[in-house]
């Protein structure tokens, strides 16, 4: 969202990025300038929220030295230092943008965790807007966190919408190709995936795009299954496009999301969609009726656009994928796409925040 929306802006703002560490793996246009608020990146969840001081005084020094008249984060972190430094300034607009869904991405458990829902708790209600990218999630800030709905308004993700939807061909002879996108942790859950393609009885090809730390794990898993030439891991790719528009499926398994940018991707590329109905945001892109309180505890659901799966159900998801494999189908534009390109086309997503900043 920062970047696209970023470019957008500085038609009409002098736009500034603030980054916590100078590790950029987006390309970033010439009419933006970047600012690191750090030379250290630190993997510790403790450390990060110990650090948050003296980064917040060098977004205070930088806002001064700028004369920023409002900042708008993304992600937990620069949301609490974006609070800060708004406390700081006063007369700065302090905007901030939760993309995940917290009460599941901080349980309740783990010194580092209940940090996290502390400053949540106490920062976020002195922000002036807080920017929340789907209903479950906006509903749990104000169910788990007690912040008040009138200071959240639903913001949904821009998405660079391609020029034209491609469909899924007919059923093809050649083997099914399925997609995984993430990084690769506990919480994308990338394991069920494979464990379940161990069992099936169909050709398949599996392409995942994505690093982290249950990287050795999952290869480790795929050597041991006998899966490795038909399983291949593309680490961090920067361009995924020819991915998607080379792939039949896409798969997410994810324990929680906030807004899954990805599924959007998927869809808008015409690929057929397999995802969890985890909290928060695969129902209200998949289920056109955006059922958001109907989350299933076993089973799957079949849309227009794709299934749904109960979480961590290894044999809903073989299910689906016998059935993809066996049908095949062609995914067309539908009035739910439309709805939903509109719903994230960058120009539009933009003159609403303009809105908000003016």
């Amino acid at each position: 969202m920062a970047f696209q929306s970023a470019l957008e802006l500085s038609d009409f703002y002098d736009v500034h990025i603030f980054v916590l560490t100078k590790k950029i793996q987006f390309q970033i246009p010439n009419s933006v300038s970047v600012w690191s608020l750090s030379r250290f990146h630190f993997g510790s969840k403790i450390l990060k929220s110990l650090y948050l001081f003296p980064q917040s005084i060098a977004l205070y020094r930088l806002s001064k030295r700028l004369k920023t008249k409002t900042v708008l984060s993304l992600l937990n972190r620069p949301n609490y230092l974006n609070i800060i430094n708004g406390v700081l300034i006063p007369n700065q607009k302090t905007i901030i943008s939760e993309r995940t869904y917290a009460n599941l991405e901080f349980p309740k458990l783990g010194i580092a965790n209940r940090i996290s829902r502390f400053l949540v708790t106490v920062l976020y209600p002195l922000a002036d807007k807080i920017l929340v990218n789907s209903k479950k999630n906006l509903e749990s800030l104000n169910e788990d966190f007690l912040i008040e709905k009138d200071k959240m308004d639903l913001f949904y993700n821009p998405f660079n919408m391609p020029n034209k939807a491609t469909d899924i061909q007919v059923k093809k002879p050649d083997i099914l190709k399925i997609l995984s996108v993430g990084r690769l942790d506990e919480n994308k859950n990338v394991i069920l995936l494979l464990k379940v393609l161990a069992k099936v009885d169909f050709s398949f090809e599996l392409k995942i795009l994505g690093s982290g730390p249950l990287e050795k794990k999952l290869k480790a898993f795929v050597l041991a299954n006998n899966l490795e030439d038909r399983v291949f891991f593309k680490g961090f790719v920067v361009d995924p496009t020819p991915y998607f528009r080379n792939s039949d499926v896409f798969v997410l398994c994810s324990k929680h999301e906030g807004y899954p940018n990805v599924l959007l991707e998927s869809v808008f590329s015409g690929l057929e969609v397999v995802s969890s109905d985890c909290f928060s945001g695969p129902r209200e892109i998949i289920d056109s009726n955006e059922q958001i309180d109907n989350q299933l505890d076993k089973g799957w659901e079949k849309h227009d656009l794709g299934y749904l799966y109960a979480f961590d159900d290894s044999d809903a998801l073989l299910e689906i994928l016998n059935q993809v494999e066996s049908e095949r189908r062609k995914v067309k534009s539908t009035d739910q796409i439309l709805k939903l390109q509109n719903r994230h086309d960058v120009k539009n997503v933009v003159k609403s925040l303009r809105l908000i900043i003016d």
